[in-house]
């Protein structure tokens, strides 16, 4: 990449800034856990792509299947329409199945984490993959937006204001991915500096 993608970087910070948890629609009966289905992620983050103009093209650049285990790598364009604008990254997926479906489950497995990792998506609830460690039942609470939050932050004009704002983010930021909570706290700093 010679040249910065600003237009394309400035639309995947919006969408970062937009997108909320995932839900876990599917349900693994053999394991006993519920996952996010592709569906879960795109539902999350298709319709902000398709406003802004972003579109995402998968290529399988190897395929390989070995007992009942197939690994797949891929690289993924992502495109600006409007710009011009592009990335590619590579990515790896498995997908296990006994029958004719290892090929798919790799396939959607690979898209699904690209789009997590590169919007920022966390899981609603406990975390399938945690240790233990994490209590059961525990879910995150976020009932304002990224942008609605930055609208009130704007909205500060005092230093008892910015004081309850900060005090708030302690706690209040755990609703909210790391990506989203880190413009949040932008916006606080930014703040900062024009409260006098």
């Amino acid at each position: 990449m010679n040249t910065p993608n600003t237009n394309l970087n400035k639309k995947l910070l919006e969408i970062r800034r937009e997108v909320g948890y995932l839900n876990r629609s599917g349900k693994n009966t053999a394991n006993d856990y519920e996952y996010s289905t592709e569906e879960d992620v795109l539902s999350v983050v298709g319709g902000l792509m398709n406003r802004l103009g972003i579109i995402m093209i998968p290529l399988v650049t190897r395929h390989d299947r070995e007992g009942d285990v197939t690994s797949i790598e891929m690289e993924f364009e992502v495109i600006d329409t409007d710009s011009g604008e592009s990335f590619k990254s590579s990515w790896v997926g498995w997908g296990s199945d006994k029958e004719d479906k290892g090929g798919y489950k790799a396939y959607t497995g690979a898209t699904k984490y690209f789009l997590m990792k590169l919007f920022g998506l966390a899981f609603k609830g406990d975390d399938p993959e945690a240790n233990g460690s994490q209590k059961k039942g525990t879910k995150p609470k976020k009932s304002r937006t990224v942008e609605q939050v930055c609208n009130g932050i704007e909205k500060i004009k005092t230093k008892k204001q910015l004081d309850n704002s900060n005090e708030w983010a302690k706690t209040g930021l755990a609703g909210y991915t790391p990506a989203q909570a880190n413009v949040i706290k932008r916006k606080l700093e930014e703040q900062a500096k024009k409260v006098k």
